[in-house]
């Protein structure tokens, strides 16, 4: 694979994660509150008020890493952090399957769209999979990596 390739290849490994954090936390911050909440307390972890809370703090942090990862700005630390997000997600999917409840709205997408247990668990690790290559070599075309030339080029 030539050096040009494997750049697109890091630079989508960020772009393509942070593509969906930002997808999701838009979708859930265009709808009530209250649909979000109402997904997660179908998880049997928490409920009422904190179902709430958490479905009003959870869109926007998905909306703030979406841009942060997409812009590359940061990329080592969201990248990390992203993944400790998707790995979250994957933990509270993975004891609802488990567990045999019945979930007919994800919540991962809004209301609007949901994908079975299953697959949302199969598209997690294909993004924890990338965000593993972003980890490693995720700067080419980021904000990272602008500053880091520009203050070279400055000595």
């Amino acid at each position: 694979m030539t050096e040009k390739a494997k750049n697109i290849l890091y630079l989508f490994s960020r772009l393509i994660p942070g593509a969906v954090l930002l997808y999701a936390g838009y979708i859930k911050l265009m709808s009530p509150a209250e649909e979000f909440a109402y997904a997660i307390e179908s998880y049997k972890i928490i409920s009422g008020r904190a179902a709430l809370y958490a479905a009003i703090f959870f869109p926007w942090l998905e909306v703030y890493c979406g841009i942060l990862l997409i812009s590359g700005l940061f990329v080592k630390k969201l990248s990390a952090f992203a993944a400790a997000v998707f790995i979250f997600f994957e933990l509270l999917l993975a004891q609802a399957f488990l567990r045999g409840l019945e979930i007919k709205d994800c919540g991962c997408f809004g209301a609007a769209h949901s994908n079975s247990l299953p697959v949302e668990m199969a598209l997690n690790i294909i993004w924890l999979s990338l965000l593993f290559l972003s980890f490693k070599k995720g700067t080419f075309f980021s904000l990272d990596s602008y500053w880091e030339n520009k203050f070279k080029n400055e000595k």
